[in-house]
């Protein structure tokens, strides 16, 4: 008998069996999850070993898997590891919903039209494949709702893939900006922050940007938390200056994560806490980087590229064609979340 343990609505989920005699230290259990119930369409597939404790305990713990939101179908069978199958178990049904924990600084997700409008004004829905995108709302009520530089080219673009929502920069002068933001790595450079990104990132030439923060009034206080690697594209970086010009928080001559801009989509979750930023690819931790503390200001959020000294001489460079499937924030650590804030970022991809 297939018996579900765990708590609806976390990741990773837990699944048990109970075991009699007939199963024996050293033989298999294979367990499948998919969304459907004649397990056409299987998410999840995982063969783990019996070990004597499971025998007597009388079951058998699964982990590891990461769901995302919906209803699922779970069954198992037991594997000799040579050539001899049981036959299934009884199939479970389970319907879960994942939410984004505590308060988001921004969000903004593409699988909802809601927010996607074509015009900088807002009067005019995003309805179909190939509309450009002129103002994106924010989701988390903080309203940093992102916009255009003008109602024309600079635009990015909605699209459907496989029935997946996203908008896509096209590396040229695609941007959507907002005139205030969350300054997240914090003016005195001690700001505990988390993002995340759902996207596909194809081909990248030199660095550019997916998310900034910048300052309106000066062209030197750049935070370009997610962009490629100048020497590398193909792989991701982080670099964020100091208000004085020089003082680099965060290099952008390390690797962030390798290959992660290579036409495939991902998830990616970093989170800065005192002196050290974790990123997680795919919900799985990277090596770790070092981030010093300096003064800092990010009064404007940028997507798709960077946009500093606005108030001034505007300076608009590093455009990112990069498709965004969803971005969101949080001024906290989140690193107990990650699995969830994965699952669901993950789910937004076809």
């Amino acid at each position: 008998m297939l018996t579900q343990t765990s708590t609806a609505g976390t990741a990773p989920f837990l699944w048990d069996t109970y075991l009699d005699s007939t199963v024996f230290s050293g033989y298999f259990a294979h367990l499948q999850v998919a969304t459907d119930s004649g397990f056409v369409s299987v998410t999840q597939d995982m063969t783990q070993m019996i070990t004597p404790s499971d025998l007597a305990s009388g079951n058998i713990v699964f982990s590891g898997f990461t769901t995302p939101s919906g209803t699922f179908y779970v069954r198992m069978r037991i594997w000799d590891g040579a050539s001899v199958y049981s036959s299934w178990s009884n199939t479970l049904a389970e319907t879960i919903t994942l939410t984004l924990p505590g308060s988001q600084a921004f969000r903004f997700f593409a699988d909802d039209l809601a927010n996607l409008k074509q015009n900088i004004a807002g009067s005019t829905a995003v309805a179909a494949d190939g509309d450009p995108v002129g103002k994106w709302l924010d989701q988390s009520g903080n309203s940093y709702h992102l916009a255009a530089a003008a109602d024309n080219s600079t635009r990015p673009t909605y699209h459907v893939r496989s029935g997946k929502g996203y908008v896509a920069g096209d590396g040229v002068d695609d941007l959507l900006y907002s005139t205030t933001a969350p300054n997240l790595y914090g003016a005195t450079g001690n700001g505990t922050f988390t993002i995340a990104l759902s996207f596909r990132w194809t081909s990248p030439v030199g660095a550019k940007t997916v998310i900034d923060e910048s300052d309106a009034n000066s062209n030197t206080s750049i935070g370009s938390y997610v962009r490629s690697l100048s020497t590398t594209p193909a792989d991701m970086s982080s670099s964020i200056r100091g208000s004085d010009g020089s003082t680099n928080a965060v290099t952008n001559t390390n690797t962030f994560l390798s290959n992660a801009n290579n036409g495939v989509d991902h998830t990616l979750i970093y989170v800065r806490n005192g002196a050290v930023l974790t990123p997680y690819l795919d919900g799985v931790a990277q090596a770790t980087e070092v981030v010093s503390s300096t003064n800092f200001v990010g009064n404007q959020l940028n997507l798709f590229g960077r946009y500093r000294n606005r108030l001034i001489t505007p300076n608009i460079d590093a455009w990112a064609a990069v498709d965004i499937y969803g971005a969101v924030s949080w001024q906290s650590d989140r690193t107990a979340d990650v699995a969830t804030i994965h699952a669901i970022l993950a789910a937004l991809h076809p």
